[in-house]
């Protein structure tokens, strides 16, 4: 596990998807989460269309970095994700995003 300096304030950590600690790092993150959002309720708020109600989750977000391949000289797709999936990173940046929902 690995924390690098100047990411966003979504940052958490980086992790190596060949060690087995890591992955078990990654799994009890995970549990936590769904954890934290099985407590979560609805909350009413007032917005430009009225009253409505929010949950506020929180969501777990894996991206592959350092593209072990690369497909026509690229590594990453347009939109930031490495090309070829999770399979051909050498090392994850995980990020906890909030995700509201909304009623």
């Amino acid at each position: 596990m690995e924390v690098r300096e100047g990411r966003c304030s979504n940052y958490v950590c980086s992790l190596d998807p060949l060690s087995c600690v890591d992955m078990e790092i990654l799994n009890a993150l995970k549990l936590s989460v769904k954890a934290i959002n099985a407590d979560v309720k609805w909350e009413s708020i007032h917005s430009v269309r009225g009253l409505r109600a929010v949950k506020n989750y929180k969501r777990v977000r894996v991206k592959g970095r350092d593209p072990k391949f690369l497909q026509n000289g690229r590594g990453y797709t347009y939109h930031g994700d490495i090309v070829h999936g999770l399979s051909n990173a050498q090392r994850y940046d995980i990020y906890i995003h909030d995700d509201r929902r909304w009623k």
